[in-house]
Formats: C-alpha cells, structure tokens, sequence
C-alpha cells in the first residue's frame, strides 16, 4: 500500500450556519421604528407651520372682526334706545299727546317685520330709487317720529309727515314678490291699520 493511500482523510469544512432569526427581527423593528418616528416629525412640523400660519391670519383679520363687532353692537344700542325713548312718551307726563307716540310706535313695528322696502319713486320711470330694507328704514323713521310727537298738534299731521321725506316726496313701499308694485306708504300702513286708514281717507278727501 502506498503512503498516499495510507494519509488520513481531511476532515470536510463545516457548512456555514444560517444567521438566527431573532437578529433579523430586531433589525427590521428598528428599520420601521425609524420610519415611524420620521413620520412623526414631519406630521409634527407640518402642524406646527399651519397652525403658525392660521395665527398670523387671525391676527391680520382680527382688528376688522372687532371693528364689525363693535359697529354692529352700536346700532344695536342705538336702535334700542331711540326705541325705548319713543316708547317711553307713551307713559312719560307732559303736555303732549301721549297717543302720539303709540300711534307712530305702532306703524312702525308693524312695518319693521314686513318684507318690503322703502325708497322714493325714480325721477324717470317708476321705480324705487335707493330702495332700503323696512328694517333699515325704520332704524332712522323712529328718530323722526320722536322728534314729531314733539313737534306734531294731531295725528293726521304725524302721519302725513311720516309717510313723506324732507322736500314732501311721498315714501313708497314694494314687496319682495315677483311683480309687486311700488304703493304709498300712507297707503300701505291704511291697508293693515284701522286708525291710519281713517286718516288716509280723511287727507285724500281733503286733496
């Protein structure tokens, strides 16, 4: 027998071992711990610039919203207490006619919550020129009126000069229905009105 048939036999190389599974877990969990984590961040960031953003918009319209706060309180009072004065003939003591006021209260409550606007006929055609809401034409009716139920001797003459302007123009309503016509506003307060129907009688025959 040979010496080469008598070497020993070399020992095979071991196959190399599989990574374990438990490594590979830990890294994939930090890989999407990572990620989770950028995405919070950004999701972080973004609602930190809107809400920066939204604050200086506050901020710029801020000085405009108190503004309109403040006008609109205005009138508001201001409605109020020429209501409450005009009100408060009605039971003040005095030489005038108490009745007055009540009268003109009456009208122009009525004509307050009507769907209607107000305005003076057009020099050309006849139309409404500057047509007003009967809210907003009120809101400075009720000034006059209660300058009139100082001013005024009798009813007749309270609501003649309630139902004209300043140069005599008489007021002329419309109502917000398709095809509605402009009418006096005399008129208009005798259709729903029984004292104020009499006088507007009376000043037509009186014409």
């Amino acid at each position: 027998m040979s010496d080469v048939d008598k070497a020993p036999l070399a020992p095979s190389d071991p196959a190399p071992l599989a990574p374990a599974s438990g490594g590979v877990f830990r890294w994939v969990a930090l890989g999407l711990a990572a990620l989770v984590a950028g995405y919070l961040c950004w999701a972080l960031e973004d609602l930190r610039q809107e809400a920066k953003t939204s604050g200086k918009a506050v901020n710029a319209h801020l000085p405009q919203i108190l503004a309109k706060v403040d006008a609109t309180s205005a009138t508001v009072k201001e409605v109020s207490d020429d209501l409450k004065k005009l009100r408060d003939l009605a039971g003040a003591s005095g030489p005038r006619d108490k009745s007055l006021a009540v009268f003109a209260d009456r009208l122009l409550d009525m004509l307050e919550q009507a769907q209607v606007v107000v305005g003076v006929e057009k020099l050309i055609g006849k139309e409404i020129s500057k047509p007003l809401a009967a809210a907003d034409w009120v809101r400075d009716a009720r000034k006059e009126a209660l300058f009139l139920t100082f001013r005024a001797k009798s009813k007749a003459e309270l609501f003649t000069r309630l139902c004209k302007n300043k140069f005599g123009s008489p007021w002329l309503v419309q109502g917000s229905e398709e095809g509605a016509k402009p009418e006096p506003l005399a008129a208009w307060f005798a259709a729903r009105d029984p004292e104020a129907k009499e006088l507007h009688a009376a000043e037509q025959a009186g014409e």
